[in-house]
């Protein structure tokens, strides 16, 4: 189907978007060349942090697969601390909103530790 939306001439979103590209390759080639850079200076290092590289990617990936959703929200939590970017603000539950909802209505009822 054809569009009947006139196309976007203007050369600077493209260039936006192509300079967002290589800025995300970038950042995501840094961490993957330490090991190789080091390992031409000494291959045992570039081994050790290749593989410490790897043990870190498969742990936050099985947690972020397999664990409860706690530990995958502290994971995801995890990985914005390391970028430096702000944490989400929480949701707000309707707990949070009435505060007489928060405290447990007196039921007269006596327990088993209330001799």
């Amino acid at each position: 189907m054809a569009s009947n939306q006139t196309p976007d001439t203007s050369s600077a979103r493209p260039q936006q978007e192509i300079g967002r590209l290589f800025h995300t390759i970038g950042r995501g080639a840094g961490p993957v060349t330490v090991p190789f850079a080091a390992a031409a200076l000494q291959p045992v290092l570039g081994v050790a942090l290749l593989a410490a590289e790897l043990v870190f990617i498969l742990i936050v990936f099985g947690i972020v697969v397999y664990g409860t959703h706690e530990q995958a929200d502290r994971v995801f939590r995890l990985l914005r601390w390391l970028r430096s970017r702000p944490e989400p603000s929480a949701p707000i539950t309707p707990q949070a909103k009435d505060p007489a909802a928060q405290q447990p209505a007196e039921t007269g009822l006596a327990t088993k530790d209330s001799r």
